[in-house]
């Protein structure tokens, strides 16, 4: 069989690395011919498109191959898509996506990173009927790319040499000499706010996370989701911390159960040695699989979780591969 023709932007970026390193898989491999795209090609002898760079470059690239009648499949993982076109992430809107192909839409988008890992950490609860969830997240700098990556290790450097000679106590006066792409220093410390303030008392991060999830949910009577979203000085995973309120209460050890009816995440049971070792982000870098512990029952209807999962994966790139899946068996096959 002919395989099909997959070009990718952004291949030096976190996502991008991540993405390629993935489609080295021998589905992958056997399945689609892959190239990387310069930034300014636009041609018509590609049958699919990820983009792994920013909301800018999305805006720009699609009206340039829109002007071309380009008619392949584009997938982005930046924003810029999410509040016009579907959101994938398989496991739980798999029946739209195909809908959507079936009714030739060609533009899809991978979701924000810590509303993926929240979603698909709790599939097995989802039946239920949820009035809301309040989430505190704690999102590694890797979540920014590679300028945040790159200047928090600056920080890291500039901090432990100022330490050596006696001369830095962590004094505000000082962060504007070590900080150039944060809000504040993060070395050693934390930010909590991430994103543009949309002056409502929150942050445009948080407004994704109530604005996703519903979306991906598609049901009628909407999840409040309350975030506090924090920037935390880890390299790689994000962890978050829900508590989930039920329309009707249920006994922990039936919660424990539904939780757990869940292919793509490791329960990890509620004890100090087991949640020191597993549910951490150094531990749980690099791995396919969502961690969740410290489960517990916080009052009537209400339970308490933590969640620590690898962003550039399930955050970003394994809803896109999956969906490379989901165009060949509908589309080409």
């Amino acid at each position: 069989m002919k395989k099909i023709k997959l070009g990718i932007f952004g291949k030096r970026g976190m996502v991008g690395r991540i993405l390629v390193k993935r489609l080295k898989e021998k589905y992958y491999s056997d399945n689609f011919d892959i190239c990387v795209l310069k930034d300014n090609y636009i041609g018509k002898n590609i049958n699919i498109i990820i983009s792994c760079k920013d909301n800018n470059f999305s805006k720009i690239i699609i009206k340039k191959i829109k002007k071309k009648k380009w008619n392949g499949y584009f997938l982005d993982t930046s924003s810029y898509l999410r509040k016009s076109k579907t959101i994938v992430l398989d496991p739980l809107n798999k029946k739209e996506i195909i809908k959507k192909l079936k009714n030739n839409e060609k533009f899809f988008t991978g979701g924000n990173c810590t509303v993926s890992l929240m979603l698909i950490s709790i599939l097995g609860i989802l039946k239920l009927k949820i009035l809301g969830i309040y989430c505190t997240t704690f999102q590694s700098v890797s979540g920014g790319g590679f300028k945040l990556f790159n200047n928090l290790l600056e920080q890291n450097r500039k901090i432990l040499k100022k330490i050596k000679k006696n001369k830095f106590f962590l004094k505000t006066s000082k962060v504007k000499k070590i900080t150039k792409a944060f809000d504040n220093i993060l070395c050693y410390s934390l930010i909590p706010w991430i994103d543009k303030d949309i002056k409502n008392g929150f942050s445009k991060e948080e407004e994704k996370n109530y604005f996703e999830t519903n979306k991906i949910l598609n049901i009628n009577n909407k999840i409040k989701v309350f975030s506090t979203c924090v920037r935390v000085n880890s390299l790689r995973c994000h962890s978050l911390s829900l508590i989930i309120k039920f329309k009707k209460d249920l006994s922990l050890k039936k919660f424990n159960k539904l939780i757990s009816n869940n292919k793509y995440i490791k329960i990890i049971k509620n004890n100090k040695k087991k949640t020191l070792k597993y549910l951490n982000p150094i531990y749980c870098s690099e791995k396919k699989k969502i961690f969740v512990g410290r489960i517990r029952k916080v009052c009537k209807k209400e339970f308490s979780i933590f969640i620590v999962g690898d962003q550039l994966l399930w955050g970003a790139v394994e809803p896109i591969v999956r969906m490379l899946k989901i165009i060949k068996k509908n589309v080409f096959n």
